[in-house]
């Protein structure tokens, strides 16, 4: 796993940096794609240099899209609850 990280730890980074402008977070989707690639090690490990490269930097795009799209989602989300009316009447039965 070392030798993956260090032959293409710095390709995944150039990739999130291009993809995502918070620090914190191309961290920790940096973290989450290697964290991937070590859960299915014995799948990498077949691969070629080339492909393992590959694999990583669609791997961190992906995971940089779905990232995005929870963050939309819950931004319209929290969008939508606050364009609506608070109904603070008080009903006539309570």
């Amino acid at each position: 796993m070392e030798t993956i990280v260090s032959e293409h730890g710095s390709a995944v980074n150039a990739l999130l940096c291009g993809l995502e402008r918070d620090r914190e977070t191309r961290e920790e989707l940096w973290n989450d794609v290697f964290d991937l690639a070590y859960r299915r090690i014995d799948e990498v490990d077949m691969l070629t240099p080339a492909q393992q490269r590959l694999w990583l930097l669609r791997v961190g795009r992906n995971l940089t899209a779905n990232m995005m799209r929870r963050s939309g989602s819950r931004r319209r989300a929290f969008d939508r609850l606050t364009r609506e009316p608070i109904d603070t009447a008080i009903s006539a039965e309570a």
